[in-house]
């Protein structure tokens, strides 16, 4: 059995692929999403930087408050699938899409932005490395928190007796926070590391969360690509 552990709507989507390919799978979301309405001024010069899904849901339920940067805006965007629903959007002017923080650092040195303002669209829990790596480059950028990050605070019953029972033998992690959690919920309920057989990661970000759990590099598998396809690949 396969442990999703994605926001709610995205596990379901997730769940019914896996399904397809006769995976038994068990959905444990582990945060959800509270999207803001936060007004956020227009600027020729700027260039707006969004990493994740959720920043784009808040566009989509504020889509009145967001539509001039929408329209407007210049984006330098983290992730194929983010960029593919803004387009879906309606957004026309993404300069540059990266696989990671890490691709979008290396691109943003490799041009001259020091005259453009960077406004970072995220959530109450970001991505500070990214965030210290421009500072160190001297760029001009503020964040702007367009949707908060709620974690779980217990796992479900069902899923408690599915690790008890050995029953999972796999979980999946699409982010860091993720991993922090899941990790920090075992401990709350005295549940082994070793009752998992494997982890597979999307990235060796992710994995490094997981290296810092102590788990064990032989029970670690990190997608080719951080996307859900290469993901699922990896459970064979």
């Amino acid at each position: 059995m396969i442990l999703i552990t994605r926001p709610k709507a995205l596990a379901l989507k997730l769940e019914i692929e896996l399904e397809k390919k006769n995976f038994l799978t068990q959905k444990e979301p582990l945060m959800s999403f509270e999207y803001l309405d936060q007004p956020i001024k227009f600027h020729s010069s700027a260039i707006y930087i969004i990493a994740s899904l959720q920043a784009v849901q808040s566009f989509i339920d504020y889509k009145k408050t967001y539509q001039t940067i929408i329209d407007q805006g210049r984006y330098l965007v983290i992730g194929h699938e983010v960029a593919k629903q803004l387009k879906l959007l309606g957004v026309k002017n993404i300069l540059f899409v990266s696989r990671d923080s890490e691709e979008l650092i290396k691109f943003i040195q490799s041009k001259n932005f020091m005259d453009i303002s960077f406004h970072y669209l995220c959530g109450s829990t970001y991505n500070k490395n990214f965030v210290t790596q421009l500072k160190e480059m001297g760029v001009k950028f503020d964040k702007k928190i367009i949707y908060k990050l709620n974690s779980r605070k217990s796992m479900s019953q069902k899923t408690i007796k599915y690790i008890k029972e050995k029953k999972i033998k796999t979980v999946l992690f699409f982010s860091r926070n993720t991993a922090a959690i899941f990790f920090q919920l075992m401990k709350v309920h005295k549940l082994n590391y070793s009752l998992i057989n494997q982890y597979i990661c999307i990235s060796d970000k992710v994995a490094e969360e997981l290296i810092l759990n102590g788990i064990s590099i032989e029970q670690i598998k990190v997608s080719n690509t951080p996307d859900q396809e290469s993901m699922i690949q990896q459970l064979g």
